[in-house]
């Protein structure tokens, strides 16, 4: 039953590492294509939510360099909706 548990719990670790990373994504192809600007709330927002999705995702795997960057994502778009409200 646990390796059951383990392939799942890999598995949703998984799809919320390409979610997060698809958010991020998203968020960069429309503020170059000028859908957004960088002050917004949805980029922000995508990128909050992408950099902690993201950040779970590292943190399982122990990919301690990205969880560095996806904390300093985080931070960024955080202070950034709080400047912007």
């Amino acid at each position: 039953m646990s390796d059951i548990f383990k392939i799942l719990n890999g598995v949703v670790i998984d799809v919320i590492g390409y979610l997060g990373s698809f958010l991020i994504i998203l968020a960069y192809l429309l503020i170059s294509f000028n859908k957004l600007k960088s002050s917004s709330s949805t980029f922000q927002v995508l990128n909050l939510v992408g950099g902690a999705l993201v950040l779970c995702n590292s943190w399982f795997y122990g990919a301690f360099p990205s969880v560095l960057i996806s904390v300093f994502w985080i931070l960024i778009a955080s202070y950034s909706i709080y400047k912007n409200r």
